[in-house]
């Protein structure tokens, strides 16, 4: 479970780091490569949402998935992953 929860939040901050600022990715790697996982996934989604971009339909369900039944911070909304908006 913990390789296949790293594995595709690797490759979520892989796919958008490149809309969020240098210093945002730079946060994003280093929670990542500290194992704070669902950290980077969560701060990703919110990156997205506030900037408005879109994310593919795939990726927002992968979203949905790493986001559900991890302990949300009180400061996101828990349908952060919802609020992604797509490419569709």
């Amino acid at each position: 479970m913990a390789v296949r929860y790293r594995e595709k939040t690797g490759f979520l901050i892989g796919r958008y780091e490149a809309r969020v600022s240098a210093d945002f990715a730079g946060f994003l790697r280093r929670a990542f490569a500290a194992g704070e996982w669902s950290l980077a996934a969560t701060e990703l989604a919110c990156a997205l949402v506030n900037a408005e971009s879109a994310v593919s339909p795939a990726d927002k369900e992968l979203f949905k998935e790493l986001l559900t039944g991890i302990s949300i911070p009180p400061d996101v909304p828990s349908d952060i992953a919802d609020r992604l908006t797509t490419t569709d």
